[in-house]
């Protein structure tokens, strides 16, 4: 078995005990911070100094000290959210018969039992990273119970501040059916972006699915505006949920406007009104967490042509949204949709792509006469 240390960005820099150590700003300083760790620590391991933009850490999770454990194709078989050597000790034979597809997974709810008095019998530090390590194992069981439920533990009123604002952060558990993994190239290609151009103070952020990533006139329709653009096409709601620090959180945005939903009502297993509607409820809480008074704008699903067989969906979990937003002065449910069709009610192919799915310019021109006037009156609200 081969060790390699990782390092990344200091993860408390200028806080607690660590007053004195600065936030590494380039590769240089990130190499002679990690050599004077190895030095003091006596340790003779091969070290990756990780991307400025902290890849790694994007792939793997915000939390530092974390244990990865690959086989020798290279593919990630566990992790461990924090590396504990007892712990580690009793997963480590645990991988290789543990295996489904390409993640690995506890092979029984007993070697969870095994690992749950580790969390217990310790001082109250290591009993926070312990339980954060169990919430990850079950992870890699899609729509564990237990791990929401520990995260919520974590995140309690009474929680020290720095542990409940980690528990916070991090994803909700991935349900069966569901592969936010998938989109990880597009983070790590808005990471680049948010470095390279670096986005407005307090800006609005537009997220979603194709038709964010498609709206190519965004700048000049809301120009004078400070906006961010985080559309990423293809994906589905809970994608959006899941990335939600990424996407939203790191701006401090003062408002959000979000159009998704349209991918989870397709195909032959389409989501149900009320689904669609509780993954709205969870992106709100999701990017609510530093700012409880963030407003958020909900672009009405578009009821298209090519999704025809789930039309009636479309207008449910539209139907039930609204009733959301009516409930809520800081959520916006923005309904172009009457611009869209014809006199009957049936999508306008005017107003779409030759995909029947997508809006062409002047489907987003129609957009634009609905989503500003209510950008404008967030931001002068703020």
């Amino acid at each position: 078995m081969r060790f390699v240390v990782v390092y990344q960005r200091e993860p408390h820099a200028r806080q607690m005990a660590f007053a004195e150590v600065p936030q590494p700003l380039d590769h240089a300083e990130r190499a002679k911070l990690a050599q004077q760790a190895l030095d003091e620590l006596k340790l003779d391991v091969d070290v990756w100094i990780d991307d400025e933009g902290d890849q790694s850490r994007a792939m793997f999770g915000d939390l530092p000290h974390s244990a990865i454990v690959l086989d020798p194709a290279g593919t990630v078989r566990l992790k461990l959210s924090w590396c504990d050597p007892e712990v580690l000790e009793l997963t480590i034979p645990e991988v290789p018969r543990a295996v489904s597809g390409k993640q690995a997974r506890p092979a029984d709810e007993g070697f969870l039992d095994r690992l749950r008095p580790l969390a217990a019998d310790a001082t109250p530090i290591d009993r926070h990273h312990r339980a954060t390590m169990l919430a990850h194992l079950v992870t890699t069981q899609p729509g564990h119970a237990e791990r929401d439920a520990w995260i919520a533990e974590l995140a309690h009123d009474s929680a020290p501040e720095w542990q409940r604002d980690w528990a916070l952060r991090q994803p909700p558990t991935i349900p069966p059916g569901e592969n936010p993994q998938a989109w990880a190239g597009d983070m790590a290609r808005f990471a680049e972006l948010d470095r390279s151009a670096p986005a407005p103070e307090h800006p609005v952020v537009f997220v979603g699915s194709s038709s964010i990533r498609l709206w190519s006139t965004l700048a000049d329709d809301m120009a004078g505006l400070p906006i961010v653009q985080r559309g990423f096409g293809g994906s589905r709601l809970f994608d959006a949920c899941y990335w939600s620090e990424l996407l939203v959180t790191r701006h401090h945005p003062a408002a959000v406007v979000i159009f998704s939903g349209t991918n989870d009502i397709a195909g032959d297993h389409p989501k149900t009104a009320e689904q669609v509607r509780d993954l709205f409820r969870l992106f709100v809480r999701r990017v609510r967490r530093a700012d409880p008074g963030l407003p958020i704008a909900w672009i009405a699903i578009t009821p298209t042509l090519a999704r025809a067989p789930h039309l009636a969906i479309v207008r449910e979990a539209n139907r039930l949204v609204r009733e959301d937003c009516a409930a809520d002065p800081l959520l916006e449910f923005v309904d172009p949709t009457a611009d869209l069709a014809t006199a009957e009610g049936a999508p306008d192919p005017r107003f779409f792509r030759q995909d029947h799915l997508h809006l062409n310019a002047d489907g987003y021109a129609a957009w634009t006469r609905h989503v500003r006037p209510v950008v404008e009156r967030l931001l002068q609200e703020r």
